[in-house]
């Protein structure tokens, strides 16, 4: 599904937006603070029901006003429409309708738009703990294998369950009841993760020889535990030590995308910009296999790229993305590397001023491009 219409009403500062963007590119220009990153918030939130900015959703209500509302009007390859309505208060009630019905969960709206943000804070997933890249093996089964989010969710319950009863230090006979059904839920996580980081892996490497050809980047998937001991025998080991800690050491919450160059880890050996290329080529690889085995079509959120992704790699990353037929959403990119990157490619663009949005005509691309001062 791409967007075919685009409403945002009381989105921090902006009133109201309405876009009609292109199936292809669109680029959202404007001097700083004038609402771009405000936008691709709004179309985060119909793939995620959260922000990307705050963990406190009502932070993207406008001032003064109880309310924001989202529309929009998805169309698919086929040519199918569906309709996408949500509403959200200062109370934190949340609305979210699908062709005019109550969704039942946000599962069912994110199920609909696979949306890959990359901004700034995008690339601490290199740098970062492994929660970031755990997330990351997650989103791409949540879309290409249809159990695996219920099973998510019973080893998020499971895995709270036994925490609390380790931080209530309840003797190991009632808290290894537990153990039983969490290690069944890990080993079928664990085998979902391992065959999806299988399937990534070639595409990714294809992908990242080309642009790194030089560095010889790898991974290997961790699955949060030893690979020669089981799960229960380590969890009954470290019973007193988790009674300490309060929490499960040993399991697939640990679990962890390792990537190296060589036999050493990348921030010992990449430029920041290497490090970037490797993180875009790691979204690619997973929209590159959402549509080969989902058959879905990824939407794309850049914002702001960094200038330390160069030339090369922000050509390569867009041209990537024009050939996979993804929908695409760029903010602030330099006048110099969008103008060749983006010259013959099916683009519309959009100027923002104090959360007021129009559309430029799309004929004058080049012109604008040249003389726009981003």
């Amino acid at each position: 599904m791409k967007f075919n219409k685009i409403i945002i009403n009381n989105v921090r500062n902006i009133e109201q937006a309405i876009l009609y963007p292109s199936s292809k590119f669109n680029f959202i220009f404007g001097p700083n603070g004038s609402g771009k990153t405000s936008i691709l918030e709004s179309l985060y939130y119909f793939g995620h029901a959260r922000s990307f900015r705050s963990h406190i959703a009502n932070r993207m209500i406008r001032q003064e006003q109880n309310m924001m509302t989202l529309f929009s009007e998805l169309i698919s390859s086929d040519e199918l429409s569906i309709t996408v309505g949500i509403q959200r208060d200062m109370a934190q009630n949340c609305k979210i309708h699908i062709q005019k019905q109550a969704a039942k969960n946000t599962a069912e709206l994110a199920t609909l738009l696979p949306i890959i943000l990359i901004n700034p804070d995008s690339f601490n997933l290199l740098s970062g703990g492994s929660k970031p890249r755990r997330a990351l093996i997650d989103w791409g089964l949540f879309h290409v294998e249809h159990r695996y989010h219920s099973l998510w969710l019973k080893l998020q319950r499971c895995l709270k369950q036994r925490n609390m009863a380790l931080k209530q230090r309840l003797p190991f006979e009632q808290i290894s009841i537990w153990d039983e059904e969490f290690c069944v839920i890990a080993e079928e996580v664990d085998f979902a993760r391992k065959h999806y980081c299988e399937q990534l892996y070639p595409k990714f490497k294809t992908i990242i020889d080309e642009v790194l050809p030089n560095n010889q980047v790898e991974y290997h998937y961790s699955r949060g535990w030893s690979k020669d001991k089981e799960l229960k025998a380590l969890l009954t080991d470290s019973y007193h030590q988790d009674t300490e800690r309060g929490y499960s050491f040993y399991g697939p919450q640990r679990a962890d995308l390792v990537l190296k160059t060589g036999s050493l880890p990348l921030l010992d050996f990449l430029s920041r910009g290497q490090q970037k290329a490797v993180v875009c080529a790691l979204h690619i690889a997973q929209a590159e296999l959402l549509h080969e085995q989902a058959k879905k079509e990824s939407i794309f959120l850049l914002d702001d790229l960094p200038s330390e992704l160069g030339m090369q790699y922000r050509n390569y990353l867009i041209n990537s993305l024009n050939r996979l037929n993804a929908q695409v959403y760029l903010t602030s990119i330099e006048k110099e590397g969008l103008y060749e990157a983006l010259v013959d490619k099916t683009v519309k663009m959009f100027h923002v001023e104090q959360g007021v949005l129009k559309e430029v005509d799309s004929t004058y691309i080049p012109k604008i491009l040249q003389n726009a001062n981003f």
